[in-house]
């Protein structure tokens, strides 16, 4: 597959169904075991104060927290295997880069939370949701697509302030709360970059009639100036 924004094409593909489709899947099924092993009903949401507020690692036989460990190995697996020279000698760029070191640092802290497992496994997958949209909005050029990440890496982004907001103040430890906050927050603000870059090619679209209509026209202009000039020299 063909480079896409100097990065292989397979790198984008699997970025989409990792976030988009596999861990979404993860977290689902892991509510549903959830209810299973409890007894409680999933449209009653019950399991929201029993699993994401409440809910702690327990033992390993509990299929509802081997999921939910799955998830952070899963996040940390996809950002370690960019570091494996995938990408030849240019590499990924600098924003990737802290991203993915503040990803899997914050995904590692995660599996040894006391408490709230749900909620950070929860924060990751919506992350990663939001992510693939980015992937999906690279692979198959469209304002459309391109519209609908700015729309969902914003409430991503927001998402995550009550998010921080319940771990800083859930009954973990300060090496966890702190941690968490601040990795959070790097994480946002890299995204909020990325963002900005996506907002403003799509307004600058709209202007132009489109991603691939901006540059058109500028050609046209360009055109037109040529004719004339010569025009005028004859």
């Amino acid at each position: 597959m063909e480079k896409v924004a100097g990065y292989p094409g397979w790198s984008w593909m699997v970025g989409l169904f990792h976030g988009g489709r596999i861990l979404t899947c993860l977290m689902l099924i892991s509510i549903l075991a959830h209810c299973s092993e409890s007894g409680e009903v999933f449209m009653e949401g019950q399991w929201f104060t029993t699993l994401f507020m409440q809910g702690t690692w327990g033992t390993a036989e509990s299929l509802s927290r081997i999921l939910l460990e799955q998830v952070h190995c899963a996040v940390i697996g996809y950002m370690l295997k960019d570091f494996c020279g995938l990408y030849g000698k240019d590499g990924l760029e600098m924003g990737f880069v802290l991203h993915h070191i503040g990803g899997i640092a914050g995904c590692s802290m995660c599996l040894h939370f006391p408490s709230l497992v749900g909620l950070v496994a929860f924060n990751a997958v919506q992350c990663e949701f939001a992510s693939a949209w980015y992937n999906l909005s690279v692979l198959y050029e469209s304002t459309i697509l391109n519209a609908i990440y700015v729309v969902l890496m914003g409430a991503s982004n927001i998402a995550t302030v009550p998010i921080g907001g319940w771990v800083f103040h859930g009954p973990i430890e300060d090496m966890y709360r702190y941690g968490y906050v601040v990795l959070t927050v790097l994480i946002v603000f890299l995204r909020c970059g990325g963002w900005v870059v996506q907002l403003k090619s799509l307004c600058g679209g709209r202007g132009g009639g489109g991603g691939g209509g901006g540059t058109e026209v500028k050609v046209k202009v360009g055109k037109q100036k040529t004719k004339k000039e010569t025009k005028k020299d004859k």
